[in-house]
């Protein structure tokens, strides 16, 4: 499965405050499988750019871009903001603002 090796970087808890989606909150790895298990089901053609990155200390401050087609012909481009905690090689919490 895709996302095996894409959150194999997570380390637990896989905290994930959520305050662009507060309704959205959870913690543990095997949600942060769970959901991203969900999301290339939705949207099998899943692309995902990095444009940009900045990291500052322990935090890391991601810019992305999401393309891909839902299933029922749907196409999805979004752009949004994560900032990721990272503890040694592993990333620790993530929240989407």
């Amino acid at each position: 499965m895709p996302c095996d090796s894409v959150f194999a970087g997570h380390g637990d808890p896989g905290d994930s405050p959520g305050s662009g989606h507060p309704h959205r909150a959870f913690t543990g790895k095997a949600q942060v499988r769970t959901n991203g298990a969900a999301l290339f089901a939705a949207m099998p053609n899943f692309l995902d750019d990095l444009l940009q990155s900045l990291q500052d200390g322990d935090t890391l401050w991601t810019e992305w871009r999401w393309v891909g087609t839902l299933h029922d012909g749907t196409r999805s481009d979004r752009r949004g903001v994560i900032l990721f905690g990272v503890g040694g090689d592993r990333i620790v919490w993530g929240r989407s603002i």
